[in-house]
Protein backbone atom coordinates (compact mmCIF):
# COMPACT_ATOMS: atom_id res chain seq x y z
CA UNK A 1 0.00 0.00 0.00
CA UNK A 2 3.15 2.45 1.02
CA UNK A 3 5.12 1.49 -2.08
CA UNK A 4 2.73 1.59 -5.48
CA UNK A 5 -0.80 2.62 -5.44
CA UNK A 6 -3.53 0.36 -6.52
CA UNK A 7 -4.71 0.53 -10.33
CA UNK A 8 -8.20 0.41 -9.64
CA UNK A 9 -7.85 4.02 -7.41
CA UNK A 10 -5.97 5.67 -10.60
CA UNK A 11 -8.68 4.71 -13.13
CA UNK A 12 -11.60 5.84 -11.18
CA UNK A 13 -10.02 8.81 -9.54
CA UNK A 14 -11.08 11.35 -11.76
CA UNK A 15 -14.76 10.07 -12.12
CA UNK A 16 -14.96 10.06 -8.02
CA UNK A 17 -13.62 13.27 -8.02
CA UNK A 18 -16.19 14.96 -10.08
CA UNK A 19 -19.08 12.94 -8.43
CA UNK A 20 -17.43 14.51 -5.25
CA UNK A 21 -17.12 17.92 -6.56
CA UNK A 22 -21.08 17.90 -7.63
CA UNK A 23 -22.39 16.69 -4.40
CA UNK A 24 -19.79 18.90 -2.51
CA UNK A 25 -21.27 22.15 -4.59
CA UNK A 26 -24.90 20.99 -3.83
CA UNK A 27 -24.68 20.11 -0.08
CA UNK A 28 -23.20 24.05 0.32
CA UNK A 29 -26.40 24.88 -1.62
CA UNK A 30 -28.45 22.96 0.46
CA UNK A 31 -29.73 20.64 -2.70
CA UNK A 32 -27.78 17.53 -1.56
CA UNK A 33 -28.85 14.63 -3.08
CA UNK A 34 -30.31 11.54 -1.67
CA UNK A 35 -27.19 9.76 0.71
CA UNK A 36 -25.60 7.00 -0.91
CA UNK A 37 -25.17 5.48 2.27
CA UNK A 38 -26.58 7.09 5.42
CA UNK A 39 -27.57 5.34 8.44
CA UNK A 40 -31.12 4.79 8.24
CA UNK A 41 -31.27 3.08 12.12
CA UNK A 42 -29.16 2.39 15.42
CA UNK A 43 -27.18 -0.43 14.57
CA UNK A 44 -26.72 -1.33 18.12
CA UNK A 45 -30.45 -1.13 19.46
CA UNK A 46 -30.13 0.93 22.26
CA UNK A 47 -31.95 3.84 22.96
CA UNK A 48 -30.25 6.98 21.99
CA UNK A 49 -32.13 9.57 24.17
CA UNK A 50 -29.25 8.16 26.60
CA UNK A 51 -26.61 9.77 24.51
CA UNK A 52 -25.98 12.93 23.82
CA UNK A 53 -26.07 14.95 27.36
CA UNK A 54 -24.85 18.03 25.38
CA UNK A 55 -23.49 21.26 27.60
CA UNK A 56 -22.44 24.42 25.95
CA UNK A 57 -19.02 24.90 23.40
CA UNK A 58 -16.57 24.40 25.25
CA UNK A 59 -15.88 22.54 28.55
CA UNK A 60 -12.39 21.59 27.96
CA UNK A 61 -9.89 24.13 30.30
CA UNK A 62 -7.45 25.71 27.85
CA UNK A 63 -3.89 24.04 29.58
CA UNK A 64 -1.84 25.99 27.54
CA UNK A 65 -1.45 28.62 25.12
CA UNK A 66 -0.91 28.00 21.45
CA UNK A 67 1.08 29.53 18.81
CA UNK A 68 0.85 29.21 15.48
CA UNK A 69 4.23 29.12 12.74
CA UNK A 70 3.93 28.17 8.79
CA UNK A 71 6.79 26.25 8.31
CA UNK A 72 7.68 26.92 4.00
CA UNK A 73 9.24 23.64 2.17
CA UNK A 74 8.75 20.78 4.46
CA UNK A 75 11.21 18.12 3.22
CA UNK A 76 9.20 14.84 1.80
CA UNK A 77 6.12 16.34 0.71
CA UNK A 78 5.24 15.51 -2.93
CA UNK A 79 1.25 15.86 -3.50
CA UNK A 80 1.14 19.51 -4.80
CA UNK A 81 2.58 23.11 -3.91
CA UNK A 82 2.26 24.86 -1.65
CA UNK A 83 4.74 22.14 -0.05
CA UNK A 84 4.20 24.19 3.65
CA UNK A 85 2.64 23.21 6.82
CA UNK A 86 1.32 24.95 9.64
CA UNK A 87 2.45 24.35 13.22
CA UNK A 88 0.41 24.11 16.20
CA UNK A 89 2.03 23.95 20.05
CA UNK A 90 2.16 24.60 23.67
CA UNK A 91 4.14 28.52 23.86
CA UNK A 92 3.82 28.28 27.91
CA UNK A 93 5.55 25.07 28.25
CA UNK A 94 7.93 24.01 31.12
CA UNK A 95 11.85 24.27 30.11
CA UNK A 96 11.88 20.17 30.55
CA UNK A 97 8.46 19.63 29.13
CA UNK A 98 7.52 17.14 26.25
CA UNK A 99 4.95 16.58 24.25
CA UNK A 100 2.81 13.89 21.81
CA UNK A 101 3.07 14.84 17.82
CA UNK A 102 0.20 14.56 15.96
CA UNK A 103 0.06 14.69 11.90
CA UNK A 104 -3.40 16.33 10.68
CA UNK A 105 -4.62 16.04 6.72
CA UNK A 106 -7.18 18.89 5.76
CA UNK A 107 -10.31 18.04 3.23
CA UNK A 108 -10.18 18.39 -0.38
CA UNK A 109 -10.42 22.23 -1.65
CA UNK A 110 -9.03 23.52 1.62
CA UNK A 111 -6.01 26.00 0.68
CA UNK A 112 -7.66 25.99 -2.85
CA UNK A 113 -11.23 26.84 -3.40
CA UNK A 114 -12.26 27.09 0.49
CA UNK A 115 -10.44 28.95 3.01
CA UNK A 116 -6.97 27.92 4.25
CA UNK A 117 -6.36 24.87 6.99
CA UNK A 118 -5.28 27.95 9.29
CA UNK A 119 -8.34 29.51 8.98
CA UNK A 120 -11.08 26.56 8.31
CA UNK A 121 -9.94 24.20 10.94
CA UNK A 122 -8.58 27.06 13.86
CA UNK A 123 -10.74 25.68 16.55
CA UNK A 124 -10.17 22.13 16.41
CA UNK A 125 -6.01 22.69 15.92
CA UNK A 126 -5.98 25.00 18.53
CA UNK A 127 -8.09 23.36 21.31
CA UNK A 128 -6.34 20.28 20.97
CA UNK A 129 -2.65 21.57 20.90
CA UNK A 130 -4.07 23.40 23.80
CA UNK A 131 -4.03 19.73 25.80
CA UNK A 132 -0.66 19.27 25.37
CA UNK A 133 0.02 18.47 21.78
CA UNK A 134 2.38 19.50 18.74
CA UNK A 135 0.65 19.54 15.65
CA UNK A 136 1.82 19.90 12.05
CA UNK A 137 -0.72 20.13 9.01
CA UNK A 138 0.44 20.11 5.72
CA UNK A 139 -1.17 22.53 3.24
CA UNK A 140 -0.38 20.28 0.02
CA UNK A 141 -2.83 19.13 -2.28
CA UNK A 142 -5.51 22.49 -1.78
CA UNK A 143 -6.99 21.80 -5.39
CA UNK A 144 -7.97 18.47 -5.95
CA UNK A 145 -8.99 15.17 -4.25
CA UNK A 146 -5.42 13.41 -3.50
CA UNK A 147 -6.51 9.80 -3.12
CA UNK A 148 -3.42 9.02 -1.61
CA UNK A 149 -3.06 11.62 0.68
CA UNK A 150 -1.69 9.95 3.59
CA UNK A 151 1.50 9.78 1.94
CA UNK A 152 2.18 13.50 3.36
CA UNK A 153 0.57 12.68 6.49
CA UNK A 154 3.04 10.49 6.69
CA UNK A 155 5.98 12.76 5.09
CA UNK A 156 5.31 15.18 7.64
CA UNK A 157 5.64 12.34 10.62
CA UNK A 158 9.33 11.88 8.82
CA UNK A 159 10.76 15.44 8.23
CA UNK A 160 9.10 16.56 12.01
CA UNK A 161 11.30 13.60 13.10
CA UNK A 162 13.92 13.72 11.10
CA UNK A 163 14.92 17.26 11.54
CA UNK A 164 13.42 18.42 14.42
CA UNK A 165 14.07 21.68 15.94
CA UNK A 166 16.05 22.28 12.43
CA UNK A 167 12.65 22.33 11.09
CA UNK A 168 11.13 24.82 13.68
CA UNK A 169 12.65 25.16 17.46
CA UNK A 170 8.97 23.70 18.48
CA UNK A 171 9.74 20.37 17.45
CA UNK A 172 12.82 20.27 20.20
CA UNK A 173 9.62 19.76 22.54
CA UNK A 174 8.34 16.78 20.16
CA UNK A 175 8.16 13.15 21.99
CA UNK A 176 7.61 10.67 19.33
CA UNK A 177 8.43 7.69 21.54
CA UNK A 178 5.33 8.44 23.89
CA UNK A 179 3.21 7.85 20.86
CA UNK A 180 2.02 9.51 17.51
CA UNK A 181 -1.53 10.39 16.35
CA UNK A 182 -2.64 11.20 13.24
CA UNK A 183 -6.10 12.54 12.41
CA UNK A 184 -7.98 14.36 9.53
CA UNK A 185 -11.43 15.74 7.78
CA UNK A 186 -13.02 14.70 4.93
CA UNK A 187 -9.92 13.78 2.39
CA UNK A 188 -8.45 13.59 5.59
CA UNK A 189 -9.80 11.22 6.84
CA UNK A 190 -9.34 8.94 4.24
CA UNK A 191 -5.93 9.89 4.90
CA UNK A 192 -6.20 9.03 8.04
CA UNK A 193 -7.60 4.96 7.63
CA UNK A 194 -4.30 4.91 4.98
CA UNK A 195 -1.93 6.47 7.63
CA UNK A 196 -3.14 4.41 11.00
CA UNK A 197 -2.44 1.42 8.96
CA UNK A 198 1.15 2.43 8.49
CA UNK A 199 3.75 -0.33 9.44
CA UNK A 200 4.91 0.37 13.08
CA UNK A 201 7.68 2.18 12.61
CA UNK A 202 5.63 5.23 12.46
CA UNK A 203 4.18 4.52 16.49
CA UNK A 204 1.18 5.43 15.71
CA UNK A 205 -1.35 4.78 18.88
CA UNK A 206 -3.91 7.02 18.16
CA UNK A 207 -5.87 7.83 14.81
CA UNK A 208 -9.44 10.09 14.13
CA UNK A 209 -10.97 10.37 10.91
CA UNK A 210 -13.58 12.93 10.79
CA UNK A 211 -16.57 12.65 8.25
CA UNK A 212 -14.46 10.25 6.23
CA UNK A 213 -15.14 9.44 2.47
CA UNK A 214 -15.31 6.24 0.80
CA UNK A 215 -12.61 5.21 -2.33
CA UNK A 216 -12.30 2.19 -4.20
CA UNK A 217 -9.71 0.04 -1.76
CA UNK A 218 -10.37 2.09 1.43
CA UNK A 219 -10.31 0.08 3.88
CA UNK A 220 -9.88 -0.55 8.20
CA UNK A 221 -9.09 -4.23 8.11
CA UNK A 222 -5.27 -3.17 8.00
CA UNK A 223 -5.76 -0.24 10.77
CA UNK A 224 -3.72 -1.03 13.53
CA UNK A 225 -3.75 1.85 15.73
CA UNK A 226 -7.01 2.98 18.39
CA UNK A 227 -9.12 4.66 15.94
CA UNK A 228 -12.27 7.11 16.27
CA UNK A 229 -14.60 8.01 13.41
CA UNK A 230 -16.94 11.16 13.57
CA UNK A 231 -19.82 11.51 11.38
CA UNK A 232 -23.00 13.24 11.09
CA UNK A 233 -26.67 12.47 10.18
CA UNK A 234 -27.14 15.51 7.74
CA UNK A 235 -23.59 15.07 5.77
CA UNK A 236 -24.20 14.36 2.20
CA UNK A 237 -20.80 14.65 1.06
CA UNK A 238 -19.08 12.09 3.14
CA UNK A 239 -22.40 9.96 4.48
CA UNK A 240 -22.29 8.73 7.86
CA UNK A 241 -23.11 5.36 6.45
CA UNK A 242 -19.93 5.41 4.54
CA UNK A 243 -17.71 6.06 7.55
CA UNK A 244 -18.96 3.21 9.84
CA UNK A 245 -18.53 0.79 7.06
CA UNK A 246 -14.65 1.17 7.06
CA UNK A 247 -15.60 1.32 11.65
CA UNK A 248 -16.71 -2.10 10.88
CA UNK A 249 -13.87 -3.61 9.31
CA UNK A 250 -11.73 -2.49 12.16
CA UNK A 251 -10.77 -5.77 13.91
CA UNK A 252 -7.72 -5.28 15.72
CA UNK A 253 -8.00 -2.68 18.09
CA UNK A 254 -9.99 -0.32 20.18
CA UNK A 255 -12.78 2.24 17.85
CA UNK A 256 -15.34 4.18 18.48
CA UNK A 257 -17.77 5.52 15.84
CA UNK A 258 -19.50 8.99 16.85
CA UNK A 259 -22.38 9.69 14.43
CA UNK A 260 -23.11 13.43 15.37
CA UNK A 261 -27.37 14.38 14.70
CA UNK A 262 -28.09 16.74 12.37
CA UNK A 263 -24.43 17.58 12.05
CA UNK A 264 -23.40 18.26 8.30
CA UNK A 265 -19.88 17.94 6.55
CA UNK A 266 -18.40 20.84 7.99
CA UNK A 267 -19.51 20.48 11.46
CA UNK A 268 -15.68 20.54 12.63
CA UNK A 269 -14.59 23.21 10.85
CA UNK A 270 -15.16 26.72 11.81
CA UNK A 271 -18.11 27.27 9.70
CA UNK A 272 -19.64 24.30 11.41
CA UNK A 273 -20.79 23.82 14.97
CA UNK A 274 -17.68 22.04 15.99
CA UNK A 275 -19.71 19.33 18.37
CA UNK A 276 -17.39 16.92 17.89
CA UNK A 277 -13.96 18.63 18.20
CA UNK A 278 -13.68 18.26 22.00
CA UNK A 279 -14.66 14.59 21.96
CA UNK A 280 -11.74 14.74 19.43
CA UNK A 281 -8.78 16.26 22.02
CA UNK A 282 -9.93 13.87 24.38
CA UNK A 283 -9.77 10.59 22.58
CA UNK A 284 -6.23 11.96 22.32
CA UNK A 285 -5.43 12.50 25.42
CA UNK A 286 -6.49 9.52 26.84
CA UNK A 287 -4.78 7.18 23.96
CA UNK A 288 -1.38 8.99 24.09
CA UNK A 289 -1.14 10.62 27.21
CA UNK A 290 -3.02 8.33 29.81
CA UNK A 291 -5.48 11.18 30.82
CA UNK A 292 -9.30 12.15 30.85
CA UNK A 293 -9.57 8.05 30.09
CA UNK A 294 -12.93 7.82 32.10
CA UNK A 295 -14.77 10.32 29.85
CA UNK A 296 -13.57 8.56 26.34
CA UNK A 297 -13.67 4.32 27.83
CA UNK A 298 -16.73 2.48 28.51
CA UNK A 299 -18.85 4.36 26.37
CA UNK A 300 -18.29 7.64 28.33
CA UNK A 301 -17.08 9.46 24.63
CA UNK A 302 -20.47 9.19 24.02
CA UNK A 303 -21.22 12.04 26.25
CA UNK A 304 -18.89 14.40 24.96
CA UNK A 305 -21.14 15.65 22.31
CA UNK A 306 -21.02 19.62 22.64
CA UNK A 307 -22.65 22.44 20.91
CA UNK A 308 -26.17 21.58 21.98
CA UNK A 309 -25.63 18.85 19.68
CA UNK A 310 -27.00 15.37 20.74
CA UNK A 311 -25.89 11.42 19.11
CA UNK A 312 -27.15 9.86 15.87
CA UNK A 313 -25.49 6.59 16.51
CA UNK A 314 -22.74 6.60 18.90
CA UNK A 315 -20.82 3.03 19.45
CA UNK A 316 -17.48 2.06 21.45
CA UNK A 317 -15.56 -1.15 21.27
Amino acid sequence: MYEKDRTMRTLVAPLFAAVLGVQFFLAVEGKGPAKICALSRNFNGSSLESYGKSSPFQRLDTTYEVKTDLIENVPGLTMGAPNNAYIYYPSNAAENETFPFLSFAHGTGVGGWLPPLNVAYRSLLELVASQGFIIMAPTTCPSVECFTYYKDQLATIDAAYKHGSDLHPALAKANFAQGVGVFGHSMGGMATVGSASAPAAYNIKAAVALHTCWEIGLSGKNVNAPIMFTAGSADVVCEDGCAYEIYEEVAAVPKIFFDVAGAGHMEPCDTGKRSEIEAIALFFLCKLKGKECEKVDSGAICNQVTAGRSMYLCESE
